[in-house]
């Protein structure tokens, strides 16, 4: 999964088979929060079987189904992981510590990434911030050329030849 790094760490084999799971998040839709978010930005859901992060919930929905977890977790700006286990919701928001992984607990990890695969429509803006850009420096080029022209033609290198001073 490209939108984040894990590192685990097996724990002694006494323990089952839990593992423990860090996931470090590089999504800007996880690191952004609710400051200009908006539900029609583009995002998608990667799924881990078996992955919960226990005591860290902040809300909690009961007598849904995966899909409904998925979409209540989407139009909620804090959430950044949804844990569907036996027709519960648990949202969760980063960060999150002390991951664990126990793949006979029946529940699923829906972490929520920005789709980059989806075109952001933004209105035009990034056109016309490109043409601002284009004007503004070629309009420093002509301004920087017609100075140095000016201060060339004030020192005196660019002179035509004066008759005299050729002999002709």
């Amino acid at each position: 999964m490209e939108f984040f790094g894990d590192t685990i760490a097996e724990k002694p084999k006494d323990h089952g088979t839990s593992i423990q799971v860090s996931l470090r998040v590089q999504s800007p839709v996880m690191c952004r929060g609710c400051v200009d978010y908006k539900k029609s930005d583009p995002v998608s859901f990667e799924k881990l079987d078996g992955v919960d992060w226990p005591n860290q919930d902040y809300e909690q929905q009961s007598d849904m189904d995966e899909n409904e977890c998925q979409k209540a977790c989407e139009a909620d700006c804090w959430c950044h992981i949804a844990i569907y286990r036996n027709k519960e919701c648990s949202k969760k928001r980063i960060p999150l510590m002390d991951g664990k992984k126990n793949i006979t607990n029946g529940a699923k990890a829906l972490i929520k990434a920005s789709d980059r695969r989806k075109k952001i429509d933004d209105g035009g803006k990034s056109v016309a911030g490109w043409i601002l850009v284009g004007s503004s420096a070629f309009l420093l080029f002509v301004s920087v050329a017609a100075i140095a022209f000016s201060s060339l033609k004030k020192i005196g290198f660019l002179m035509a030849p004066n008759s005299e001073e050729t002999g002709n």
